[in-house]
């Protein structure tokens, strides 16, 4: 499942089995843009830990024994940058639209209302109603920094081992002969 909320860890997890758990950091702030109703009892509320785990990014807030999991597929992209409301280095991920459906335990989906600010205008809603594409953003914020850059790389190697089926080629296209073509071409090839 794409995003799910979690109400308990598993034990491996919670154990620090190193098969399973690959990084976890304590003090995150997890920022989601836009802020969704069904997301919300996480966003921006508490600093929370961030698990790394073989199969999925969980980010669990110990005192209200809630969290979320991540399926590595639904993440489009991820990178090391700048938060800007923090002016601290973060883990940005970008979701796919396509594939961030909210589940709760039971496998429920949960609508994906968007909360509106008191800032917004009439104007800002009938120009959302007419745009209805936004980018879902996810913003890990760390205290530690060095840190940081160690859950990237687990994050970047765990995500290697769960490829998009939607992204890999399909054998016509690999046995394309301009495909074929090029691949016989790489013998020659110098780095310059």
């Amino acid at each position: 499942m794409p995003i799910k909320i979690i109400t308990t860890l598993n034990e491996d997890i919670k154990n620090g089995i190193e098969e399973v758990l690959k990084f976890s950091e304590v003090n995150v702030l997890l920022n989601i843009s836009p802020d969704f109703q069904c997301l919300n009892f996480i966003n921006n509320k508490k600093n929370g830990t961030l698990f790394v785990t073989i199969d999925e990014v969980i980010y669990w807030i110990e005192e209200l024994q809630k969290g979320i999991s991540i399926d590595y597929n639904t993440i489009s992209i991820h990178a090391i940058s700048s938060s800007s409301e923090q002016n601290k280095k973060c883990i940005y991920m970008q979701l796919d639209n396509n594939k961030s459906t909210v589940f709760n335990e039971n496998k429920d989906i949960l609508p994906m209302d968007i909360i509106k600010s008191e800032n917004e205008t009439e104007k800002d809603e009938e120009d959302m109603e007419e745009d209805e594409e936004y980018v879902i953003e996810f913003n890990f914020i760390f205290k530690n920094e060095l840190n940081l850059t160690l859950a990237y790389e687990q994050i970047t190697q765990c995500a290697e081992l769960h490829p998009d089926p939607d992204d890999s080629m399909d054998e016509s296209e690999m046995f394309d002969s301009k495909y074929i073509y090029l691949i016989s071409l790489l013998p020659y090839c110098h780095k310059i």
